[in-house]
């Protein structure tokens, strides 16, 4: 009996222990291990703490956000060559906004793939690409079929001032 309940125990903490969470549970992996930068954005359109979407923490983000209620910001990722299912942007969206992403991977400066990753907003979600949602974070991405150096998100808002969090640049499995 004391050895069944040994066994018994140790299954319990194995499975609890297979239970946490781990890197391999997150959404999508931070891509940047070089340059990165917002490359454009329309006027009104503010992007504070900007280095925040190329840091590989998903739980620190950039700024976006349109003093008029509307515009669009691109932002630029290069980092070492992959081979992955998706290329994308993992982001935080207000309430009453809607929200398109477009993105493109590349290798050595010349277009790999591209596309409309998706558009949301609060009563609908279209996704061409891939849209996942886990923990108030939304990951719109795009397939890439080859191998790719470079990810760039641009991203159009409209509807609120307030603002839309950009976690990270991304890729993830398939």
């Amino acid at each position: 009996m004391k050895q069944r309940g040994m066994v018994l125990t140790t299954l319990l903490v194995t499975a609890v222990a297979g239970c946490t969470s781990s890197q391999d549970d997150a959404i999508c992996k931070g891509f940047a291990t070089g340059s990165d930068a917002v490359i454009a954005s329309s006027p009104g359109v503010t992007v504070d703490n900007e280095n925040r979407a190329f840091d590989g923490d998903l739980s620190t983000a950039s700024q976006m956000y349109a003093v008029t209620g509307s515009g669009n910001a691109s932002f630029e990722a290069s980092g070492n060559a992959v081979s992955t299912a998706y290329a994308g942007v993992l982001l935080g969206l207000p309430a009453a906004q809607i929200t398109q992403v477009s993105i493109s991977a590349l290798r050595n400066g010349t277009v790999v793939s591209s596309g409309t990753a998706g558009t949301q907003s609060d009563t609908s979600q279209a996704c061409p690409g891939i849209c996942q949602s886990r923990d108030g974070q939304t990951f719109f991405g795009i397939s890439v079929e080859g191998v790719f150096d470079t990810i760039q998100a641009a991203i159009q808002i409209s509807g609120t001032t307030a603002d839309t969090l950009v976690y990270e640049l991304c890729t993830r499995g398939s």
